[in-house]
């Protein structure tokens, strides 16, 4: 058998592993119900105060808690999808499970029995494809639950173009591999399960709007946004009528971004200390 086919071998039989360990844990379905719940409540709030109809959780309005509402689309399926599938809890669900899949070997202690110098990139390639896995089901629950919302109560009346849909769960799909991939990286680097959980989080719900414009306000250029050009910075750009060029120009910072977590996660796996 040549080295080739069995270096294959060896990564196929570690996204095996890796696979029925995950999804015969109850954190990944746990998840993915959560997921699709506040896809359903985020929905149903959103559409209740289109109508009129105003909800309070908790003594505030739910259109606060969970989404901003624009009348003049609320008949298109299409924007129900996006404003869900594009909301911030989707990122904040990727981080979570991110941390959890790549820092629970860590936590437990059991990565010292499972990786030695011959096999460690074949660990790497197993997170990052149950990452993948994961988001991709990710997003077909909250497509899901728009669909479920629109049979119930929503009742759109315009469904909108394929290619939009497309172009939507794709962007989508690039930008929380990125965003799991930033927080695997850390994982491998820090080895703390607790720092790649809450650093990427609260920087990018707290501070990174913030520091975004402290930098456009040194750079004397009224064109420039140095969030056009970041991971955290990418998901505004990615809502709205826009434009192919928009689109592709965030795709390949997204891309150069992930391609650079990818190295640097596998060189740092593959030569960090255990």
């Amino acid at each position: 058998m040549s080295e080739e086919l069995i270096m294959k071998n060896k990564v196929i039989d570690s996204i095996r592993m890796e696979a029925y360990i995950c999804f015969k844990n109850y954190i990944l379905w746990l998840i993915l119900g959560v997921v699709l719940l506040l896809s359903i409540i985020s929905i149903y709030t959103s559409n209740n105060v289109i109508k009129g109809n105003e909800i309070e959780i908790n003594g505030v309005a739910a259109e606060e808690i969970f989404t901003e509402v624009n009348p003049q689309k609320a008949d298109e399926f299409y924007y129900w999808c996006e404003d869900i599938i594009s909301g911030d809890f989707l990122i904040v669900f990727t981080i979570i499970f991110a941390a959890l899949i790549a820092g629970k070997d860590y936590s437990s202690g059991y990565i010292k029995t499972i990786i030695n110098a011959k096999n460690r990139q074949y660990y790497f390639v197993s997170k990052l494809v149950i990452l993948i896995l994961y988001i991709t089901m990710m997003l077909i629950a909250t497509f899901l639950a728009t669909v479920i919302c629109n049979i119930f109560f929503l009742k759109t009346g315009s469904l909108g173009t394929f290619s939009s849909y497309i172009r939507m769960l794709i962007m989508q799909f690039i930008l929380n591999v990125t965003v799991g991939a930033l927080v695997e990286m850390i994982v491998f680097i820090a080895k703390k399960q607790i720092v790649a959980l809450i650093a990427p989080m609260v920087y990018y719900l707290f501070f990174s709007s913030m520091l975004y414009s402290i930098i456009n306000k040194f750079i004397k250029t009224m064109e420039f946004d140095i969030s056009k050009y970041t991971i955290f910075g990418a998901p505004k750009y990615l809502v709205g009528d826009l434009s192919n060029s928009i689109l592709m120009r965030e795709a390949i910072v997204l891309i150069i971004y992930l391609i650079i977590i990818i190295f640097i996660s596998f060189e740092g796996i593959r030569r960090s200390e255990i």
